[in-house]
C-alpha cells in the first residue's frame, strides 16, 4: 500500500472514530449533548493537529487546554477525558487533573469546590507548557495558543470584538513559521482602550506577535509594531525568503475594511513600517489571508470585487518593489460560498483550497486540488488556467506608496 493511500485510510479512520465517539457520548453523557457543529468541530481540531504530526497525547492536551482557556468546558472536558483514558488517572499531570475537575465543576457535572477557583489557572498552563515534555517549548512547530501561553498572554473570551462581514475570524491559517524555522508569527486578541471616550468600556484588538527559538527552545515572545494601538492586524504570513511580512490590517489610511500589507524583515530581526499594497490588491471592503507562494506570487481573498460569491481568491506576482494586478483565480478554485485561502506546495503542483462551501457556515473544509505546469490542467480534482497563468505572468506595477508612520507615544 503506497504511503499516500495509508494516510488518507489513516485520516478517515480517525475521523471516524472520533465521530462514532462523538455520537456514543452524546447519546450517554449530559455534558455531551453537543451540537453538530460541535462534533464537527471537535473532528476538524483533532485531524488538523493529527495531520501536523502531533502525537494523540499532545492534541489531547491541547485542545483541552484551548477550550478551558476560552471557557469552553463541555469540550475541555472532553478533551481532558481523552486524555485521562490514554494517560490513567494516577500518571495524569496533577494541573491537567485540577483544570479537568474544575471543568467539570464549571459544566455543571460536580459540586463547586473552594479551592479549585483560588487556582491561578494561566499561570499552571504556562508552567506545563515549559516542561521538557512532548508539549514543552522545545517543539517544532508550536501553535499560536502554546506561543501566547508561554508569553503569559490574555485568553480574550468575550465578544466585544466585532465582524459584521462574519470573514475576520471564520478560518484559523497555519503558524507563520520561516523556513529556518527559527522565527514565528502569529495574530492573538489583547484589550485596548478606545481613542475617544474616558469611559468607554476597552474594545478587543488582534495584535501580530513574535517568537523566537534559541537553543532549540520558544522563549522570546513579542508584540510586533506594524499598527496603530487602536487597530487591528492579523493573517501574518512571511515569504520563503524570511525577507517580507504580509498581513491584514483595519488600520487607519486603508482602502476598505481589512487592506494587505507587507513588512521587510532586516536580517537582524526588525520589522519595518508596512506598506499599504494599494489598490491592485486592496478594495472598499475586506482583503484578508494573504499567503506568499516560491517568493513570486500572492494569493489572498476578497469580498471587494465581483466574484463567484462571498469571499473570492485572487492572486498577484509579486516582486522585491512591484506588484502585478491581482486576478481572480475563478471557478472551481471559487465557489458561491466564502474561499478563505488557498494553500500551495509547488514541488508537488498540489495544493489546498479552504472553505466553507459544504453549505455549513461555520465548517471550514481543506479541499485538495493538483495541477500540469505544462498545460494548465488538472490531474484530479480542479482544473484552473488563471492560476497557471498568474504565476506565469509578467511584473507589471509597483506598491502603493502609502506608509504607516505611527505617532502614537
Amino acid at each position: 500500500m503506497n504511503k499516500s493511500l495509508l494516510l488518507h485510510l489513516l485520516f478517515g479512520i480517525s475521523a471516524l472514530l472520533i465521530y462514532s465517539t462523538l455520537n456514543a457520548q452524546n447519546d450517554s453523557s449530559p455534558y455531551m449533548l453537543t451540537s453538530k457543529a460541535e462534533t464537527q468541530k471537535r473532528i476538524d481540531d483533532y485531524l488538523q493537529l493529527f495531520k501536523l504530526g502531533y502525537t494523540e497525547k499532545e492534541i489531547f492536551e491541547d485542545l483541552g487546554n484551548v477550550n478551558f482557556l476560552i471557557e469552553n468546558y463541555d469540550t475541555a472536558v472532553f478533551w481532558y477525558e481523552k486524555l485521562l483514558d490514554i494517560t490513567g488517572q494516577g500518571e495524569l499531570n496533577s494541573n491537567y487533573y485540577d483544570r479537568y475537575q474544575f471543568a467539570m465543576q464549571k459544566a455543571g457535572l460536580k459540586e463547586g469546590n473552594a479551592k479549585l477557583k483560588e487556582k491561578d489557572w494561566m499561570a499552571m498552563i504556562r508552567e506545563d507548557y515549559q516542561l521538557n515534555t512532548g508539549n514543552s517549548n522545545t517543539i517544532s512547530n508550536p501553535s499560536s495558543t502554546e506561543l501566547a501561553v508561554l508569553a503569559g498572554l490574555p485568553s480574550i473570551t468575550d465578544d466585544s470584538y466585532s465582524d459584521p462581514a462574519d470573514h475576520i475570524l471564520a478560518y484559523d491559517p497555519p503558524m507563520a513559521i520561516t523556513n529556518n524555522g527559527n522565527t514565528a508569527f502569529f495574530a492573538w486578541a489583547i484589550k485596548q482602550k478606545p481613542l475617544y471616550g474616558i469611559f468607554s468600556k476597552e474594545q478587543t484588538v488582534y495584535k501580530i506577535f513574535k517568537a523566537t527559538k534559541r537553543n532549540g527552545s520558544w522563549k522570546q515572545v513579542t508584540q510586533v509594531a506594524v499598527c496603530p494601538k487602536y487597530a487591528s492586524a492579523l493573517h501574518p504570513t512571511v515569504s520563503p525568503d524570511g525577507k517580507r511580512l504580509f498581513f491584514a490590517s483595519n488600520m487607519p489610511g486603508t482602502f476598505g475594511a481589512y487592506d494587505i500589507y507587507v513588512s521587510d524583515i532586516g536580517n537582524d530581526g526588525s520589522i519595518s513600517s508596512p506598506k499599504n499594497l494599494g489598490e491592485k490588491v486592496n478594495t472598499a471592503k475586506n482583503e484578508l489571508y494573504p499567503n506568499v507562494v516560491e517568493n513570486a506570487m500572492l494569493t489572498f481573498a476578497s469580498d471587494g470585487r465581483k466574484g463567484q460569491g462571498g469571499l473570492d481568491l485572487y492572486a498577484a506576482k509579486i516582486g522585491r518593489s512591484s506588484l502585478s494586478l491581482a486576478v481572480n483565480l475563478g471557478n472551481p478554485l471559487n465557489s458561491t460560498r466564502n474561499d478563505y485561502a488557498l494553500l500551495i506546495n509547488p514541488d508537488k503542483n498540489r495544493g489546498y483550497v479552504m472553505s466553507n462551501r459544504s453549505g455549513a457556515q461555520k465548517a471550514v473544509q481543506q479541499i485538495a486540488f493538483t495541477y500540469n505546469e505544462g498545460d494548465g490542467k488538472a490531474e484530479t480534482v480542479f482544473a484552473e488556467d488563471q492560476f497557471m497563468e498568474i504565476l506565469n505572468s509578467e511584473i507589471k506595477t509597483g506598491y502603493s506608496n502609502t506608509v504607516f508612520d505611527d505617532q502614537e507615544p
